[in-house]
């Protein structure tokens, strides 16, 4: 799920959810393909097996997560956050009383202060690799 993630200079990571979890959609679609080769071969008594695993068969290298940090550090203290409902910690001013958040950003894509958010990916499938090897049973 896409959520806009606030920089918190208090707890110097980003620690805001500035957008109710999945507001802003979801993530891209990942796929892979493995294939698996195995050939017995019998020695008398003993079996072995010669193996074959081929991971990510396609090589399709793809962003598995993007970018979900709202505003960057080196922004200021409400960075994309109307300076009358932040809480010059880069997050929302509660209402009183509550843990409810003043305000919302309705068009977080637009208003957000890192230009890589939900843009660049921050985690991509893993290159194909190929892992050979024998199975003896006795």
């Amino acid at each position: 799920p896409l959520t806009a993630m606030g920089y918190s200079y208090l707890y110097a990571n980003w620690e805001y959810y500035l957008t109710p979890r999945g507001e802003l959609g979801r993530g891209p679609a990942d796929y892979e393909a493995d294939l698996h080769l195995g050939y017995p071969i019998r020695l008398g008594a003993v079996e072995a097996n010669l193996l074959l695993d081929v991971f990510n068969l396609f090589d399709r290298q793809a962003a598995t997560r993007l970018d979900n940090y709202y505003n960057l550090q080196e922004d200021g203290t409400c960075a994309g956050i109307p300076e009358a409902q932040c809480n010059h910690d880069n997050g929302w001013d509660n209402i009183v009383g509550t843990t409810n958040p003043v305000g919302r950003l309705d068009n977080a894509r637009a208003t957000a202060t890192n230009p890589d958010f939900l843009r660049a990916g921050t985690a991509f499938t893993p290159p194909r690799s190929i892992r050979l090897g024998v199975r003896v049973s006795f």
